[in-house]
């Protein structure tokens, strides 16, 4: 990128803008030199009671020690350029006009400020009307020949002050470019900075990690912190481990570098921003940091990569489970019943002609059961494929939940009369109308029940209560049978997960699951209390008024 020298100007919107950063101290001290020399030259004056020369030495001082402070602090020059041109121009004519050729000595030193501190067409105006009033002023007080000599010693001087100007501005565009190099790479890289140091004790921020925060107001304020905008629950971490360095003892010049760190910020929008934060202090004269700078690099896609990735690992895993838990129950599901079709194939092919009436009946019965069996197992793992690809239908009507709760607890007495388990079935609250599909319901409810029984003792009652309230109707279904362990809890309702404790008791591990599917379908919520040993009651609550799915 070529600088030209029509853009110094943009380059010193503040005073010493053009001044490199080593070159900042030098050029204050020189103008507080300055200042020190008018005052005393000032002083001077007021004691010959030049009172005239006496002020423009105050006003010297004055302005020299204006820009001697702007400069030094990158601030806002005092004087408009064509204020202080015409003020500089002034001095040096009444100087000159008093003093002779000491006025005229005034003018290179005037030359070199204000090539510094002013654009170059200030800058111009004054070596050309310095020139303009020395010579002329010269030729009438001393001679042409003197005249000649400072004409020529003006514009050399004003062409050197003019080479140095050049010179420093020039390396203050490369820095420039360099820095916005810079910021350009740290801007595709995704890095935020923070800069801070002992003098201005105000945190600086790059734009990267303004962004970052969400372009927070006030960061131009020497109170604003970099903390106010922490997680609550990482700021302590982030002052103990991240900004500690500051408190150690620092050698003079030692950098010293924190461990890196994750933190998360929160943004103006109010969302989560995590970085991977690093930083350096160096050490100052006194022992402590004199300066302390920080990157943050966005890593909140990367986490949200990373919690993809886990996720996936953990469902490839409960895949992996699932598929075990499913072969485990099927190889033992399945070769049951089929060997008792086996076997009772055999005899039949084998013994046919030998057996009797009733033995070929019951042979047959065997069979036919094994296939029910089999058969039952089959539309119970369809049934949960289809609650899982949201294809279950999903019918309510408008029924009688005491009628169809009596009917359901009378089935399952049919089916368990060898365990001589009762049901205590029990309705209350009023009306019992609502909306529910039958089927599911008989899914929900002849599971719970099943399972009441199943895993109780004999002759040990099952408890099936109902009651009516507002909007919804609440059922529990308890029984003092072996219990669940708390570790089976979390998965309980899991495709193929059976109780560690269910010992050789025949499941297949889908009831529960078409349990849940089945309640979530009707709106409601199902919930378990089990103590091993002390029995089980699941408290299930379903909606009054389910809208139809077709």
């Amino acid at each position: 990128m070529k600088t030209e020298v029509s853009s110094t100007p943009e380059l010193i919107r503040h005073v010493g803008a053009g001044v490199i950063d080593t070159q900042r101290k030098p050029v204050t001290y020189a103008l507080l030199g300055a200042a020190v020399f008018f005052l005393i030259l000032g002083g001077k004056n007021l004691l010959d009671r030049d009172y005239v020369t006496a002020g423009l030495c105050g006003i010297a001082v004055a302005v020299a020690l204006a820009y001697a402070h702007a400069i030094h602090c990158g601030r806002p020059q005092p004087l408009a350029d064509g204020v202080l041109t015409t003020i500089a121009l002034c001095v040096v004519a009444v100087t000159i006009e008093r003093r002779g050729l000491v006025g005229v000595l005034w003018c290179p030193p005037v030359m070199l400020m204000l090539h510094l501190v002013t654009n170059p067409r200030a800058s111009a105006t004054f070596d050309i009307g310095a020139v303009l009033i020395a010579v002329p002023m010269t030729y009438a007080q001393i001679n042409g020949v003197t005249a000649f000599r400072i004409g020529a010693i003006l514009v050399i001087s004003s062409a050197f002050a003019h080479i140095y100007a050049r010179i420093m501005a020039s390396h203050q565009a490369r820095q420039e470019e360099q820095r916005q190099h810079l910021d350009l790479m740290v801007s595709c890289a995704n890095v935020g900075g923070l800069e801070w140091d002992d003098k201005t004790l105000h945190m600086r921020c790059s734009p990267r990690l303004l962004a970052m925060l969400g372009n927070p107001p006030n960061t131009d304020r020497p109170d604003w912190n970099i903390l106010d905008w922490v997680h609550p629950q990482d700021r302590a971490r982030m002052v103990d481990d991240f900004f500690n360095v500051l408190q150690n003892n620092l050698q003079p010049g030692e950098v010293r570098k924190t461990l890196a760190h994750g933190f998360r910020f929160v943004s103006v929008q109010g969302d989560t921003v995590w970085v991977h934060a690093e930083a350096i202090a160096v050490g100052g004269e006194s022992g402590t940091a004199q300066k302390f700078i920080a990157t943050f690099l966005d890593i909140t896609q990367l986490r949200a990569a990373e919690a993809d990735t886990l996720a996936a690992l953990k469902r490839q895993t409960e895949l992996n489970e699932l598929r075990a838990r499913f072969l485990a129950m099927a190889s033992h599901e399945f070769r049951t019943p089929l060997a008792a079709i086996l076997s009772s194939a055999e005899l039949l092919k084998q013994y046919d002609e030998r057996l009797s009436v009733q033995d070929r009946a019951d042979l047959l019965t065997s069979v036919e059961t094994g296939v029910h069996r089999m058969a039952a197992m089959l539309d119970r793992i369809l049934l949960v494929n289809k609650a899982d690809a949201q294809m279950l239908d999903f019918k309510p009507e408008y029924l009688d939940v005491q009628k169809l709760s009596a009917s359901i607890a009378e089935d399952l007495r049919a089916q368990s009369q060898a365990k001589e388990c009762s049901i205590d079935l029990a309705f209350t609250g009023g009306d019992p109308m609502g909306h529910f599909d039958p089927k599911l319901m008989h899914h929900i409810f002849g599971n719970l029940l099943s399972n009441a029984i199943k895993y109780s003792p004999h002759n040990s009652p099952v408890v099936f209560r109902i009651r009516r309230e507002e909007d919804h109707f609440a059922f529990d279904v308890c029984d003092h049978g072996i219990g669940i362990p708390a570790v089976d809890l979390p998965e309980l309702f899991e495709p193929f997960h059976r109780g560690s404790n269910v010992a050789d008791i025949k499941g297949t591990g889908l009831g529960l699951t078409i349990v849940k599917k089945s309640v979530e379908l009707h709106r409601g919520q199902i919930a378990v209390e089990s103590e091993p040993g002390r029995g089980t009651c699941f408290h299930v609550t379903l909606l009054s008024d389910n809208p139809s799915a077709g």
